[in-house]
């Protein structure tokens, strides 16, 4: 019977243990939830400056891979390096003079009739085959320029190369090389008897027209002798510095201006140094838009016969935001530039685990560190008892 009140005793005692201590819980919860809230700010007050600056974007080196139908930039330093654009005809305007001696020694010269006239000249290939067709040969621009380039459905259903360059140094210069016939057809121009005239050739020892621009302005529209690609620019080993990228066309509708991107497939966004980010993708109906372009270079640009616009590949380190939004919904733009947080331990997977670790870790210990300082408030004895001890003491005395 003993180990039956030995048990009974323990049980009494354990529960009385449990109560006291559940008694002491709720009592003094009040005042841990006050203190672990004050420690949770205290956490969050620690980490905010390190988890801003993490997720802050970062200066990155970044690579845009875009199809567009037209594009503008500005050219601040070296010149470019054209290659040879073939051509079946040539539409020239903005332009000052264009000379040519034909196959009887003889100079021509095509002149504007007014200042205020727009003049046209337009070259057409007598015999438009694979074979027989223009180049333009050279084509001179002294930075700073600026220079937009567009692709563009001709009246026969041919893909037409627009090229124009405003604001240059000097009045841009360009040869059209032609030894075989064509013809010439002005508009507002002095200096042709006929128009069209037909040109039988021009000699082998200067088989070119010159072409000079004009108020520093020339544009020229070339029709393209053949689907395949091909590209614009010479490969360049010191690449093309460029600024002030665009990738807008305008036009009016019912008397004001609306702005349309030029994109015609999905955009890429990828990562160099990064190669296991995902690239970005965005699709053709957004506006990009790069707001600062000190670092970046045109790497490769072409026209893309399966795609019917021009392709282009810029590379540079980003150091302002590098955006795109919808067309219509500016407010949702968003930054492609990495973060550090996005950065950390992308060369190794051990960093990348452990950081990743780290930072739900060193808050939890934190906070049971904590914590585990509350000191917990025991419950004040009523003052009552005190009170009626002395009674009682009193009552034994009398």
């Amino acid at each position: 019977m003993q180990w039956l009140l030995l048990l009974k005793t323990q049980l009494i005692s354990g529960y009385q243990t449990v109560a006291t201590w559940f008694r002491e819980t709720l009592h003094n919860l009040w005042y841990v939830a006050s203190q672990s809230f004050k420690i949770l700010v205290i956490i969050i007050v620690i980490l905010l400056l390190p988890i801003w600056l993490m997720t802050r974007p970062i200066d990155t080196h970044i690579q845009v891979d875009l199809v567009v139908n037209g594009l503008s930039f500005r050219v601040e330093q070296q010149p470019l390096e054209w290659e040879r654009l073939k051509f079946h005809s040539a539409t020239v305007s903005d332009f000052q003079q264009i000379e040519f001696t034909t196959l009887e020694n003889t100079p021509k010269s095509i002149t504007s009739k007014s200042a205020e006239l727009f003049p046209t000249v337009l070259l057409e290939t007598a015999n438009p085959t694979t074979t027989e067709f223009g180049i333009l040969q050279d084509l001179t621009i002294e930075p700073p320029a600026k220079v937009t380039l567009a692709v563009e459905k001709s009246q026969v259903g041919r893909e037409t190369l627009v090229i124009a360059i405003e604001e240059a140094q000097d009045d841009p210069a360009a040869r059209l090389l032609h030894p075989k016939a064509f013809k010439l057809t002005t508009d507002q121009c002095e200096g042709l008897a006929s128009s069209p005239l037909p040109v039988p050739g021009l000699p082998r020892r200067n088989p070119y027209l010159t072409v000079t621009g004009k108020g520093n302005a020339l544009k020229m529209i070339l029709t393209t002798p053949t689907l395949e690609s091909f590209s614009i620019f010479q490969k360049n080993p010191e690449k093309m510095l460029v600024k002030e990228l665009e990738f807008i066309s305008e036009d009016l509708e019912r008397g004001r201006r609306v702005a349309y991107t030029t994109l015609l497939t999905e955009g890429v966004i990828s990562y160099p140094e990064y190669p296991k980010i995902e690239p970005v993708t965005f699709t053709e109906s957004n506006f990009v838009w790069l707001d600062k372009m000190d670092n970046f270079y045109i790497e490769q640009i072409g026209f893309d016969s399966e795609k019917q616009g021009l392709k282009i590949r810029l590379t540079g380190e980003a150091t302002a935001a590098v955006e795109t939004y919808p067309q219509g919904f500016s407010s949702q733009r968003k930054d492609h530039r990495l973060t550090m947080a996005d950065t950390l331990g992308q060369g190794s997977p051990f960093v990348g685990v452990m950081l990743s670790v780290l930072i739900y870790i060193i808050p939890i210990i934190i906070g049971l560190v904590a914590i585990g300082k509350v000191e917990i408030v025991p419950r004040p004895k009523p003052q009552t008892q005190g009170r009626v001890t002395r009674n009682s003491e009193n009552r034994e005395e009398e």
